[in-house]
């Protein structure tokens, strides 16, 4: 199966469990998703973040959000992010949004 396929598993994966866990823990997960889905579509690019120094392959994918004006809202996901762990957890809607447009958008 192809990369892309199994990114966009685990994205779907992590979102399912975002859904079943309690709320910071959801939270993360969302992070985690989005990740996948940058992954994934990425892949069909035939570009890959999985480098060995965990630094270089955030480089690039930053470098790739923002090629493609997603870098906004992965900020955007980390702030609401940051908020649910503060106790905010109206913010978790929002970043469920989020991965559901991205989904959609792409």
């Amino acid at each position: 199966m192809s990369d892309t396929y199994w990114h966009l598993l685990l994205a779907n994966s992590m979102v399912d469990l975002a859904k079943n866990s309690k709320t910071k823990s959801a939270a993360y997960a969302l992070l985690v998703a989005f990740e996948e889905l940058i992954d994934a579509y990425a892949s069909l690019e035939d570009k890959h973040f999985h480098e060995e120094y965990l630094e270089e392959g955030w480089k690039k994918r930053r470098e790739w959000m923002e090629e493609h004006n997603l870098i906004d809202k992965w900020e955007r996901l980390i702030y609401l992010c940051k908020k649910v762990i503060e106790g905010r957890e109206d913010h978790l809607k929002e970043m469920f949004d989020t991965i559901e447009s991205l989904k959609i958008s792409l």
